[in-house]
């Protein structure tokens, strides 16, 4: 089981999901089949980040993948 955590909301992510998605798939693992995907997205509430893991670890999630937003340069 993956756990995706996310910065933002899924529909800002919804191209790096489904690359991530594309990649698993490129490897044998397809969601809903073969694999489980524990979503968490903080809405821009940054503060919500470490209960939002702890939560994913609570799930038992064997690896959690987070993604957030480039630094402004």
């Amino acid at each position: 089981m993956l756990g995706l955590l996310g910065s933002i909301s899924a529909d800002a992510y919804a191209a790096r999901v489904a690359s991530v998605r594309k990649g698993l798939s490129e490897t044998g693992f397809v969601e809903g089949q073969n694999v489980t995907i524990e979503y968490r997205w903080a809405d821009g509430r940054y503060e919500r980040l470490p209960e939002m893991a702890a939560d994913l670890v609570r799930s038992r999630v064997d690896v959690i993948l987070a993604i957030t937003t480039p630094a402004a340069v």
